[in-house]
Order: structure tokens, then C-alpha cells, then sequence
């Protein structure tokens, strides 16, 4: 798929052309197809570079997407492109007038293609992890990734002119994989709706307007942290008779099932709620609607969720494992555990505290969200790494680790 923004008229004639590639398009698949389009969008108000949003996914992702120019469709089957001249040509004409490539992602098709495609073509290239060589990740199919690490990716890492890291933390995770390259440290943005409002969320479940909801919102996937955190409201609804806990998002292989299974084998039918995906302003109306939003993941790049949830001004609940210190430094939530032990003893707390405590710790978030995370301030950021790739002067953003 092949995204290009219509704010041309916006761009400079001088401005060049970034071309991002990204393996899926559908935020089902996680936060990296949610912010890449309103990034491309502030990424042009820059004035400095024009965006080209690549995607190599199947076709049926692009229903119900809003896209700006649908140019083309890349197949992420990796035998496609031995096979498939046309495939070749398309993406051949792409890279002819590109500057510079962000890849999104590793491990999977798109990396493979665009790395190649831009070490032939001289093209400078940057890649993003997101999250993708965080310990817990690399235990997943560990063997797998080991050979293919081996065969090809370690060698697209190595030969980038950059790597951008979503944090502190994951630049160190660079550095423990072996690799030298210089690294950037950006994180995701995100921009706050103007005049938000619960009761969209109300008019849509009504039955849970008189409850205190502990919100989670974001892919169904294990590494969520959510089975525990489903297991751990065992203990919390027989203390906070009107807290409700709130499953927002989408499946992942069967995740829902499994959520349900420990609903029902514990009782919980009448305190946890699983409302499936959520998007537009039923997803804003959901952040103001919750007391407070939860993320006991073991594995997490930055997370977008993250973001708007504090933009919103709802305090937050993290693990370590969301790399946001920031958000503690801050007083805009707690830390917790990933056990459904500490899951419990953390809400314990969290609920037993204010409301008026907890909306001065919203406050603080929405503050910071404000003042370092909007997406026209990380796109001016990206401008200048960019300007460095080519061979201008080092920002800030660039460190030594």
C-alpha cells in the first residue's frame, strides 16, 4: 500500500522526499500503523520533507482506512518479489524519487525489501525497532529470530546509516544486539482533540456510567500484560465493588476467548467488560470516561495508547517494561509489577486514593503530553536527524551510548 499525503501544497518545491515503510496498515496490529499517518501528516508542515507511507500488507487492511493517494499494493509474501516484475517496477519507481527510506519495524517482509532496495540504490536508510528488540520480545520464537537474525537482519541493522530508538531504553537494547551504528532518540507524539467528552462512551454502554473504569485499551495481545491483569480483578472487585474493568481493542489469535474463559471461571461477568476495538471518538470518549488507564505489559516499544491516555488527563498505571519514567517522573501515575499479585496490590492503591488525587495526577500528564510530546515538535525533530543522514550537522537527539 502506498500512502501520499494531500498536504503537497503545504511542502516547499526544495523539500525531499522520505519514503516510510511499515509492514501493516491496520492499527489492529499494533501502535506503529496508528501514528505513522498523523505523523506523516505533521511530518510535512515541516516544510522540509515530503512523506510516502509504504505499506507491505495484504489488501483486505485497507478497508475502513482512510488513506490519502492509494498508489499500489506490496505483497509481504517474500516469494512474491523473486516472481513479480511488476511488484519490482512500482517499488523500483518509488525509490527513484526518494532521499532518504525509514523503515518501521523489523523482522518481517518489509525490512527485508526496503533495506535491500536501499543499499542498491545508495539510498541512505534509518530504521525503528519499535519495541521489537526488547529481551522479552527476542524470547519469542527465539531460535527463529537467532537464524534469521544471522541470514539477514543483523546485517540490515548494521548497514543502516541510523537507527532512531523510541527511548533511553532501547537505544541500550541497540548497543546489546552489537551494534555501533549512531542511534537517535525520539519518541512517538500524539495530538489531543480539542473539547473531549465521555459521553459518546456513555450513550454507547450506558450500564457502566455509575462505574469507576480501569480502562485498558490496545491490542488483546499476551504480552499486554492482560491475563494477569484479568486474573488480578478477582481480588479487586471484592474490594471496589464499583470499579469495572474495560478490555478495549482488538483480537489477537484468540486472545478474546481466553479473556472470556477467565471471566467466566471467576465470576467476573458483572465487573470486566470486553467492548472489542474502539476508534475515532469512541476512543477519546473512552479515555475521558475512565478513571484510569492501565498497561502491565511485558514488552512495549513507546506506547501511542500511552500517550493519549495522559493527554486526556487520566492517570496512568505502567510497568517497567512501557520505558516511561517520565510519566513517574512527572507524578502522572504509577508504576506496577506484571504479576496478577502486583497488578492487585498497585490498583489497591490506585483506587483507594482521591479522586481528587487522581485528577491532579491526570492534570500533570496531560500537562507534559502537552508541552514534549505533540507530533509538530517530534516531526521537527525528525527533520534534523534526517538533515544529519544526508550529511548535515548532528542535532541533539543524536547520542553517544
Amino acid at each position: 500500500v502506498v500512502w501520499v499525503s494531500d498536504l503537497s501544497y503545504l511542502t516547499s518545491p526544495n523539500s525531499k522526499m522520505c519514503l516510510k515503510v511499515v509492514s501493516h496498515v491496520n492499527p489492529m496490529y499494533g501502535g506503529i500503523a496508528a501514528s505513522l499517518p498523523p505523523f506523516c501528516q505533521a511530518f510535512e508542515s515541516d516544510d522540509r520533507y515530503q512523506a510516502t507511507l509504504v505499506g507491505f500488507c495484504n489488501s483486505d487492511e485497507l478497508k475502513g482506512q482512510q488513506s490519502s493517494l492509494l498508489s499500489s499494493t506490496f505483497s509481504p509474501n517474500r516469494i512474491d518479489w523473486l516472481v513479480n516484475r511488476e511488484a519490482n517496477r512500482k517499488l523500483d519507481s518509488l525509490f527513484q524519487s526518494t532521499d532518504i527510506v525509514h523503515i518501521h519495524g523489523i523482522w518481517e517482509t518489509h525490512c527485508f525489501i526496503a533495506s535491500r532496495w536501499a543499499r542498491c540504490k545508495k539510498i541512505p536508510y534509518l530504521i525503528s525497532a519499535h519495541g521489537m528488540l526488547d529481551p522479552w520480545a527476542l524470547t519469542q520464537k527465539r531460535w527463529k529470530k537467532k537464524l534469521y537474525s544471522a541470514l539477514i537482519e543483523r546485517g540490515n541493522l548494521q548497514r543502516a546509516d541510523c537507527l532512531r530508538a523510541i527511548t533511553v531504553n532501547e537505544a541500550a537494547q541497540y548497543r546489546q544486539f552489537g551494534l555501533i551504528n549512531p542511534i537517535a532518540v525520539i519518541p512517538n507524539g500524539v495530538d489531543i482533540p480539542q473539547n473531549l467528552s465521555a459521553d459518546l462512551f456513555w450513550q454507547k454502554h450506558p450500564n457502566l456510567k455509575q462505574k469507576e473504569i480501569v480502562l485498558f485499551l490496545g491490542r488483546l495481545h499476551p504480552k499486554k500484560g492482560i491475563f494477569p491483569l484479568c486474573l488480578a480483578w478477582h481480588q479487586i472487585h471484592k474490594k471496589f465493588p464499583e470499579a469495572h474493568l474495560v478490555f478495549a481493542g482488538p483480537d489477537f489469535e484468540g486472545s478474546e476467548d481466553r479473556l472470556r474463559d477467565i471471566v467466566g471461571a471467576h465470576n467476573l461477568q458483572d465487573c470486566v467488560s470486553i467492548i472489542g476495538p474502539v476508534y475515532g471518538g469512541l476512543k477519546w470518549s473512552a479515555y475521558v470516561a475512565a478513571g484510569v488507564f492501565i498497561l502491565p505489559s511485558f514488552s512495549e516499544g513507546f506506547s501511542v495508547a500511552v500517550l493519549e491516555a495522559m493527554g486526556t488527563g487520566t492517570p496512568v498505571v505502567l510497568s517497567d517494561s512501557c520505558y516511561f519514567p517520565e510519566a513517574l517522573a512527572a507524578e502522572a501515575g504509577w508504576p506496577s509489577g506484571t504479576s496478577e499479585l502486583e497488578i492487585a496490590d498497585t490498583l489497591t492503591q490506585v483506587l483507594s486514593t482521591s479522586k481528587a488525587n487522581r485528577l491532579r495526577i491526570g492534570q500533570n500528564g496531560s500537562k507534559l503530553i502537552l508541552s514534549s510530546y505533540s507530533w509538530s515538535g517530534i516531526a521537527s525533530q525528525f527533520g534534523d536527524l534526517y538533515d544529519y543522514v544526508l550529511g548535515g550537522a548532528r542535532p541533539t537527539t543524536v547520542q553517544m551510548f
